[in-house]
């Protein structure tokens, strides 16, 4: 029989050995069964709640080519520390013909089998969750403390002993792009001056104006420290003062004030063609002497109704004027009233499905249990 093995390891702290010994292991097992092994798919550096993985994404392309008949892991926790990947992606292998077989985990094709199957997938699911949790929590308290936890590091700034620490090779670079947007100068000359001068980001990229609006709306720069919801000021070195900052905001704030924001069309996502029934939008045009007019368009460039375009207000206006006739107060209370119980009818329907699934699995896994317990046999928890 064809097989193939698939290793992988996600911790930065384990190396090539790690792959090594999995593999090995699989060799062994193949070995043993008289199987032969055909390919070799190997992840590495990528954790095992993410299916986005390249060489598990070729593994699942391959399986459907009728190639080989099993999949060979060092143990399930190599191919998903998650419950419902796990078992989706094990089905999809099935339907192609191929079997999931794991080294340190011997199941029988049994309801016993299966169970502590399900047992040992449960735990690789928590014990991951738990070691998210626990890196979460120390990352927290890392951050409470201020120092860094990892991440880009602002230019202008570099990390010593997990401490944030002024470079005093990119930290003039910050200073000169803050003074002059204060003093008058816009962005695109900022840029093309920085990137003249062959100036780099922290990450050893021209600045762009991604790059510079990175920069300027960054806080760090007073001296505030910042971790998600967490902000500590003047816990890192100072690179501007705060009257650079007010100065570049509220200038900030007046040319994004003068700049032309969207237009407001009130039915978007509402109005439907009447000839063809597809979605229309709004559609914004400029005449011959630069006075803009709005529009509603059909979606469906092919459409065959008569008027392409209709103009904005009056259809707008129209259907305002009908909703304030058709919304008395007493349409209002109705309207309110079957929404409340419509959600509330959802909910419990929700609610009930999930507790009637909940109980045919219980009902399953006990109707398994007392079947084995009916024989006298002895449950054998497979946990390495």
């Amino acid at each position: 029989m064809n097989v193939v093995i698939y290793a992988r390891y996600s911790d930065p702290r384990q190396h090539e050995s790690s792959i090594e010994v999995q593999i090995e292991q699989a060799e062994a097992l193949a070995k043993e069964k008289g199987y032969s092994v055909v390919d070799y798919y190997i992840d590495r550096g990528i954790t095992a709640t993410d299916d986005k993985r390249p060489e598990l994404q070729r593994l699942m392309r391959d399986s459907k080519k009728g190639l080989f008949s099993a999949v060979i892991v060092y143990k399930s926790d190599r191919f998903f520390r998650d419950n419902e990947k796990y078992y989706i992606y094990k089905h999809e292998l099935s339907k192609n013909n191929v079997a999931l077989l794991a080294v340190k985990e011997r199941y029988e094709d049994s309801a016993t089998g299966r169970f502590q199957e399900s047992v040992v997938v449960a735990l690789n699911q928590l014990f991951s969750e738990q070691s998210a949790e626990r890196v979460t929590d120390g990352m927290r308290k890392t951050a409470e403390k201020g120092l860094f936890v990892g991440g880009a590091v602002p230019t202008g700034f570099k990390i010593e002993r997990q401490e944030y620490v002024i470079d005093p090779n990119t930290a003039p670079i910050i200073k000169m792009i803050f003074e002059k947007y204060a003093d008058g100068m816009n962005m695109k000359d900022i840029i093309d001056e920085l990137n003249e001068r062959g100036l780099k980001t922290s990450r050893g990229r021209p600045f762009t104006k991604n790059a510079f609006n990175g920069i300027i709306d960054n806080k760090r720069y007073t001296g505030c420290y910042i971790y998600k919801d967490i902000e500590i000021p003047d816990r890192i070195p100072r690179i501007i003062s705060d009257e650079i900052w007010e100065r570049v905001h509220l200038r900030r704030k007046r040319v994004r004030g003068t700049k032309g924001t969207r237009y407001n069309y009130l039915l978007t996502g509402k109005l439907y063609c009447g000839v063809c029934e597809n979605l229309m939008y709004g559609y914004t045009g400029t005449s011959h002497t630069s006075e803009k007019y709005h529009y509603y368009k059909c979606s469906d460039r092919i459409c065959k109704r008569e008027w392409k375009y209709i103009p904005q207000q009056p259809l707008e206006d129209f259907v305002i004027n009908h909703c304030r006739d058709i919304l008395t107060d007493e349409h209002i209370a109705e309207i309110a009233h079957q929404n409340v119980t419509m959600s509330e009818r959802e909910s419990e329907r929700r609610f009930y499905k999930q507790l009637k699934k909940n109980l045919k699995t219980a009902e399953k896994e006990l109707e398994e249990l007392g079947n084995v317990l009916s024989k006298g046999q002895e449950i054998d928890y497979i946990l390495s």
